[in-house]
């Protein structure tokens, strides 16, 4: 007070410091400084049966991965071309160290593995290793290859940009030189197919050879043998007076079975850009937006090309920030209105709502100094801080304008106002911040406290600054204004402080009564809770909905991508309904299954919510027998975007474990809750099996080996070294001709011979083996060493949880058999245990703060009786407004917790300074009440207020909504406020009674206390 000068100019200094931290400031998608507890390790393998690659690659690592330190759980996902390993570790397991371990194991294990599988990749959770542009491109019809048009004026001069690591290109090949041997042409000439292929490996070379002196000078000297073109690929001499040309095709093309890969329905591309790790990502992604469009503009060999944006890090960075800006100035306005109603007048609104960008700049200055960044999860925190930072402020000053109005002079009014809600504040603050302890430290689930301590530490900053606001701004201003004109906040005002306090008045008069009321209410939750979905997951996605459309196993590709067409041109058609921008077709996992995803518009474009697009969007799937079409990233099977739940049937048989899932499924079915119970087999295939006959094979003087390694080169054919063209190295690949690979009499036919006689004619393949059809699998999933095939139950989720244990509980299996949950089961039970475990801990450290603070231990109880009515107007809210109990509202629970005793706070300390003077305990209850009753109701609706914007709309962070967590603490906040304004006072009596309870038993019995001599 006796420096102002001194306090303007740190008010000064604290905004020019925040505005320059803030243009500092790293700005980022998400917080980088958390390594997730699991690895995912990926094996390229040659095309084959998932058994095969299950027994001769998968095994073998499992085994070596089993004896990892601090492995929890290990999944590995068998396909036809790949082997995948999902390794989940223990809880604040060295991520960094297992990664050495994991690439010492491979290292070996890969050379023992079969051809093809000996190299392996190793992906580990890395914000900065995620892309940050991914760019859909098409191109006109006339444009024969694409590829190198994209590499080298797209691709490269985007990868030449500033900040940009690499650049990657989606969804169109190469073109190779394809050698495609006539099976009959060959078979006329008597090429021997193996002999073949091991010149054509020899024949293309380059041979260091050393060096030369000559004329006194040091020569290097190679042997070059390299084919110059296609013709002199064609001319090779295969046999006497037989070129290459005369029993093959040599062409430049690219794979028969290309990817499918359509941007709103014509061929396309995708270029995928990934930042450097200390580049802006917002600066890269403006530069890589602004670089593309201007070669498409500039660039004639790009005539006739269009871009489309799928996905932009800095388009969501800068909607948030917007929603951020936009959150803050409708909480101000909101504030505004509320203050200027109470306060009614301009200048101590103004002042009031000076806090909030004072706080703001605050927070964002700290979080400059401790080196962290402006990403969507601090964002977050910052806009649930907005409407919370004004409350401090509002109690001093208006209890400085009240002593004012008692007569005080303005500057003894701003010390004596301030001091005498110091405490009140200071642990009202405390409170508040405390809350966001248990959620830090919530051990067993690292990445939840570590995301959650990104949102929770910008809002302690920000209240920390909004204390230090209050305290040392507020009163050095508010000394300076005038006395506000209306004497108590207008007429309207007065008639609701005089109707509280007789309605207080009566409450304490009738205490049953009024207990039974506000008992009445709490257990009213019941209904609302019955009707409260419990998920276990946040609903989103990116601001897209994925479909996948599955064909019959061994379907015909043509009738699978002809239906996917039509459902692109529905979805096409219906856009501006749908809300829809892009369309993007690709394949799945497997030649069976299309995956397409819808990218909706903006969503300050978009006037529909999600689930109706969603809901429009499964009216459009497909509808065809053997077809199976699904919704979400989860893949929901005609039910949204849920997707159901995954049961496990495991054991050391897979066709026994199937045979269990099968009859698991069928009497799922029968279940009441369950629409429907089925094995997850949408890659599933007929395998065509071929037996070696071993005696046969043995009397023509061959051997098993020999009869696959020609089937092998019959499918798959064989790389070749590279052809190097016009400068740049083409790759090149011998095989036969499409039509006779895919032709079963044409393998039969093909020679098997024995490298020790090359000219012996060989023995057909179709004398030696024979192919039979059996059922296959398109992937296989190991959990735990353990085959396991998985049961897909869908139905209403609010209840299938239960049902689902109930009955697995009354489950008889074979030995070694056992059913396992899914991981969704363990999400659920994960994030309501850690919920209500951080609720509990929250309401501990609440009580033992205010226990300390009082130095009582009844009081903190009177406070903490609002916090089970705040969670009434919680199951009111949810239940009101359709909203899931995801894990974004248990955080908005336990953030209830510290705010909604804020109020109770207030009004008990006020109730305690006035009983000091004197005061009999009923008229301090109410008086105090009257005279509290403002700020209460200020604070609450200016922190309801803030949270308007994140309770309503579709606010999102990464398409994932966080309105359950502003309509948890609003429904609280209105329950707690009104109902705490008499249930905090009613409880005070009823525990001071408690208190005097034993000095009142010992006057009934006759016992006075001692008296002083």
């Amino acid at each position: 007070m006796r420096r102002p000068v001194t306090v303007a100019m740190s008010l000064v200094a604290l905004g020019v410091v925040g505005f320059i931290a803030a243009r500092a400031l790293p700005v980022q998608l998400l917080p980088s400084g958390f390594d997730p507890p699991f690895l995912w390790v990926e094996v390229p393998t040659l095309p084959a049966a998932p058994t095969d690659h299950a027994r001769s690659i998968a095994e073998p690592l499992e085994d070596g991965f089993a004896t990892l330190p601090g492995l929890s759980e290990l999944r590995a996902h068998v396909r036809s071309t790949s082997v995948g390993f999902l390794l989940r570790l223990d809880p604040y397991t060295d991520v960094e160290l297992t990664h050495s371990r994991v690439r010492d194991r491979l290292d070996r294990v890969l050379p023992t593995l079969p051809p093809g599988s000996r190299e392996a990749f190793i992906w580990r959770h890395d914000p900065n290793a995620e892309p940050v542009v991914i760019l859909g491109v098409t191109w006109p019809e006339g444009v024969d290859d694409p590829y190198p048009i994209l590499r080298d004026q797209l691709l490269r001069p985007i990868e030449r940009l500033a900040g940009v690591s690499s650049v990657g290109l989606r969804g169109v090949e190469a073109r190779e030189v394809r050698i495609e041997l006539d099976e009959g042409a060959a078979r006329a000439h008597g090429v021997d197919h193996g002999a073949l292929v091991r010149a054509l490996e020899r024949d293309n070379f380059t041979l260091p050879l050393g060096t030369l002196e000559e004329a006194g000078q040091r020569v290097l000297v190679r042997a070059v043998a390299r084919y110059a073109g296609l013709d002199d690929v064609r001319r090779v001499p295969v046999a006497e007076g037989v070129a290459l040309g005369d029993v093959a095709t040599v062409h430049f093309g690219t794979d028969p079975d290309p990817e499918i890969h359509r941007i709103n329905g014509a061929d396309g591309a995708s270029l995928v850009i990934y930042k450097e790790a200390n580049a802006n990502t917002i600066d890269v992604c403006e530069a890589v937006a602004a670089r593309a469009a201007e070669r498409l503009a500039k660039d004639p060999k790009l005539e006739g090309f269009e871009l489309f944006p799928l996905f932009d890090q800095g388009a969501y960075i800068a909607q948030s920030i917007d929603q951020l800006w936009r959150a803050a100035l409708f909480g101000g306005a909101l504030a505004v209105v509320v203050l200027f109603a109470f306060l009614r007048s301009l200048a101590m609104t103004a002042l009031v709502t000076v806090a909030i960008p004072l706080c703001l700049l605050g927070t964002v200055v700290v979080l400059y100094f401790l080196g962290d960044s402006l990403n969507v999860m601090s964002m977050m925190g910052l806009m649930l801080s907005v409407g919370m930072v004004v409350d401090n402020a509002i109690v001093v000053l208006e209890n400085i304008d009240r002593r004012r109005r008692l007569g005080e002079s303005a500057a003894d009014a701003a010390v004596s106002g301030a001091g005498e809600v110091a405490l009140a504040i200071t642990l009202a603050t405390l409170t508040t911040m405390v809350v966001f302890l248990p959620m830090v430290l919530l051990g067993a689930q690292p990445m939840v406290a570590f995301y959650l301590g990104k949102i929770g530490f910008p809002v302690c900053y920000a209240l920390l600054t909004s204390l230090g606001v209050a305290l040392i701004y507020i009163p050095s201003v508010a000394r300076r204004l005038p006395v506000a004109g209306a004497a108590t906040g207008g007429v309207l005002f007065q008639k609701l402080q005089w109707l509280y306090g007789a309605t207080l008045g009566w409450a304490l008069r009738h205490r049953l009564a009024a207990a039974l009321i506000i008992l009445g209410f709490v257990a009213s939750a019941a209904i609302p809770w019955a009707n409260v979905k419990r998920v276990d997951r946040i609903e989103g996605g990116l601001d897209a909905v994925t479909v996948r459309i599955s064909g019959p196993p061994n379907g015909n590709p043509a009738d699978l991508d002809k239906l996917v067409r039509a459902f692109e041109a529905d979805v096409l058609a219906a856009r501006e309904k749908l809300e829809v921008q892009t369309v993007l077709a690709e394949r799945g996992w497997s030649k069976e299954q299309v995956r397409v995803r819808l990218f909706l518009v903006d969503l300050d474009e978009r006037v529909r919510e999600r689930r109706e697009v969603i809901a429009d969007i499964e009216a459009l799937l497909p509808k065809a027998p053997g077809y199976d079409t699904r919704i979400g990233w989860r893949g929901g099977r005609g039910g949204g975007e849920e997707g159901g739940l995954a049961l496990g049937v495991s054991g050391p048989d897979a066709d026994v474990a199937a045979e269990l899932a099968e009859a698991l499924a069928e009497d799922l079915e029968r279940l009441p809750g369950v629409d429907q119970a089925a094995l997850d087999d949408e890659e599933a295939a007929t395998e065509l099996r071929f037996r070696v006959d071993r005696d046969r094979t043995a009397r023509a003087g061959l051997t098993p080996f020999a009869v696959g390694a020609t089937l092998d080169y019959g499918l798959r054919g064989r790389p070749l070294p590279d052809l190097v063209v016009g400068g740049q190295r083409v790759p090149v690949h011998v095989g036969l001709a499409p039509d006779s690979a895919q032709d079963p009499a044409a393998l039969g036919r093909l020679p098997v011979r024995s490298l020790a006689a090359p000219a012996d004619p060989g023995v057909p393949l179709d004398r030696l083996a024979s192919g039979t059809p059996a059922p296959g699998y398109g992937k296989l999933v190991r959990r735990d060493r353990r085959t396991t095939v998985e049961v897909r139950v869908t139905g209403d989720e609010a209840a299938l949880f239960d049902t689902l244990q109930a009955a697995m509980a009354r489950l008889a299996l074979p030995p070694d058999y056992r059913v396992d949950f899914g991981v969704r089961f363990d999400e659920r039970d994960q994030n309501e245990e850690g919920g209500l475990s951080a609720v509990l801990m929250a309401i501990c450290l609440v009580f033992l703060l205010m226990g300390v603070l009082f130095e009582s231990v009844l009081l903190p109880f009177a406070i903490l009786c609002s916090v089970p009515v705040a969670f009434g107007g919680v199951a009111w809210m949810l239940g009101l407004t359709g909203t899931p109990l995801d894990i974004m509202a248990i955080v908005g629970c336990v953030v209830l917790v510290g705010v909604v005793v804020n109020n109770g706070i207030v009004l008990v300390d006020q109730v305690q300074q006035r009983r000091a003077m004197g005061e009999h305990r009923t008229d301090a209850l109410v008086e105090a009440g009257r005279q509290r009753v403002r700020p209460i109701l200020m604070t609450a609706l200016t922190t309801i207020g803030g949270l308007v914007p994140m309770a309503v709309g579709q606010a999102s962070l990464l398409g994932l909504e966080y309105a359950p967590l502003g309509r948890v603490v609003i429904g609280g906040l209105i329950a707690g406020t009104g109902l705490t304004l008499f249930a905090v006072p009613l409880l005070y009596s009823l525990l001071d009674d408690l208190r005097h309870l034993p000095h009142r038993g010992r006057l009934l019995f006759g016992r006075r206390p001692a008296t002083d001599p």
